[in-house]
């Protein structure tokens, strides 16, 4: 009987080992665990358990019934009395039964089902990204407009905290173009603009639709973590397109995400630009040089120092460097 109890835990178990994705990383070790430990039982109860109950329990016959017994003893009895009388209408509950199991059946079939459900961590990240390539003066712009829209427009915000590109220690590369908000809302009883997540995100990617050039991804935030440690991305739902041309590339990219605008359900989509950053080409005369006596070299650094700025010094504050940079109107 213990053998066969155990082999039951054990196949509940076994289709946890064919998950894949999230779901599978997430639950395949506890899966192992639990089958390990069930073999090690299995194992003991073949071998220690005998050993050590003809050692350690007494071989005297009981003579008088214990507690136990006893409520098992009644327990028995009123079973056997409601079997007998359940034996006299035997058509009548099996019809019963298979009503009931046809009715379950059906409504689960009307359900429909999740593995992993959306937790409510009752806070929103959202992930912001304006065009490729824009400085951090865009992101700023852009960036305190949303927070300002959030902030005025919906009274469940309680406050806003961004973060644009890379920390110091870059445990999270970013570029300059992107980052990531915090919306920390209220309790939910104090929500007037929507009654859901889902439905207060939805009103909140519509109000933000007015900035051109961003885009947004409203989730949970441990949601977004663990999707980025999981699949590199911090969508639910990520097609990655393999390739070394990155024209085609970006044109099957565009392709994809125009099918997946069509499917029902499907929203915040985000297509990663491959191409398109802005660039400035910058060809010189070089008769023209000549004649002034020019370098190439002293260009690129008025043009460098144009755009990038340049290097004029050191700046230190007790065991910090900072680097000072000149950079031109």
């Amino acid at each position: 009987s213990a053998v066969f109890g155990q082999l039951i835990i054990l196949i509940v178990y076994l289709p946890i080992f064919t998950l894949e994705g999230i779901e599978g990383k997430m639950f395949k070790p506890m899966a192992q665990t639990v089958a390990f430990a069930l073999i090690g039982a299995f194992i003991l109860s073949l071998t220690y358990i005998p050993m050590m109950s003809s050692l350690v329990l007494s071989r005297k016959k009981k003579e008088k019934d214990n507690i136990s017994d006893r409520v098992m003893g009644k327990v028995e009895t009123g079973h056997q009395k409601l079997l007998m009388k359940a034996l006299k209408f035997r058509k009548t509950i099996i019809i019963g039964v298979l009503i009931l199991f046809a009715g379950a059946v059906f409504t689960l079939s009307r359900m429909g089902g999740e593995f992993i459900p959306s937790l409510e961590e009752g806070d929103f990240a959202v992930e912001m990204r304006i065009l490729q390539g824009s400085n951090i003066n865009e992101t700023k712009k852009a960036t305190t407009q949303a927070a300002h829209i959030l902030l005025t427009q919906f009274p469940e915000v309680e406050k806003v905290v961004m973060k644009i590109g890379s920390a110091e220690i870059p445990t999270e590369p970013m570029p300059m173009d992107s980052g990531d908000m915090i919306v920390v809302l209220k309790p939910k009883k104090k929500w007037t603009s929507a009654t859901t997540f889902p439905e207060l995100s939805d009103k909140m990617s519509k109000a933000l639709s007015v900035i051109p050039g961003l885009t947004t991804s409203f989730q949970f935030p441990v949601q977004m973590r663990f999707n980025e440690l999981m699949t590199g991305a911090r969508q639910d739902v990520v097609c990655k397109i393999y390739g070394e041309d990155l024209d085609s590339l970006a044109t099957y990219a565009k392709k994809i995400g125009s099918i997946i605008n069509t499917v029902k359900g499907a929203q915040d989509l985000y297509i990663e630009p491959v191409v398109g950053a802005p660039q400035v080409v910058i060809d010189y005369n070089r008769s023209e040089l000549s004649r002034y006596n020019i370098s190439v070299a002293d260009i690129n650094r008025v043009i460098n120092m144009a755009f990038a700025g340049q290097t004029a010094g050191a700046l230190y504050e007790g065991e910090k460097k900072f680097d000072i940079v000149v950079r031109m109107d």
